[in-house]
């Protein structure tokens, strides 16, 4: 039997919505890194990525998820489909942000204000642009 990655995938980002799984994540002494939600993005998608085989580890920044990304043979894409990785600049809180697309209009990635995955524009509700679209050539 061999395991379709994109359903898989799809499957894992469209049943994260509203999900408090990845709310924390805590180091060795005890300090909640991701600040009850607030900072998990990088945390929701490298572990989703992770389930589906698409990386190599968890990461609790999007730098660290990027460079996993980029060595587990993600590249920038000009052709997005659902399911690759979005990255998105700085915002106010001076972080980058991750998720998902959806499709040309859509994202989903953890909100700070909710703590969740979330589906919202893929200008992140017109708070940022989209600064690349990673796709993996196993998917799709």
């Amino acid at each position: 039997m061999e395991i379709d990655r994109t359903k898989t995938l799809n499957s894992l980002i469209s049943g994260s919505i509203d999900s408090q799984t990845w709310r924390h994540l805590y180091d060795t002494d005890g300090h909640d890194l991701l600040e009850n939600g607030n900072l998990s993005c990088a945390y929701f998608v490298s572990s989703i990525l992770l389930t589906a085989g698409l990386i190599k580890g968890m990461h609790a920044t999007v730098a660290g998820c990027e460079r996993d990304l980029s060595e587990s043979g993600w590249q920038p894409t000009k052709k997005p489909q659902m399911g690759d990785v979005v990255f998105w600049p700085a915002g106010d809180n001076g972080h980058r942000h991750i998720g998902f697309y959806q499709d040309a209009q859509t994202a989903i990635s953890n909100s700070s204000e909710q703590g969740s995955p979330q589906k919202h524009r893929l200008t992140y509700n017109d708070k940022r642009p989209v600064e690349a679209i990673w796709t993996h050539p196993d998917l799709h």
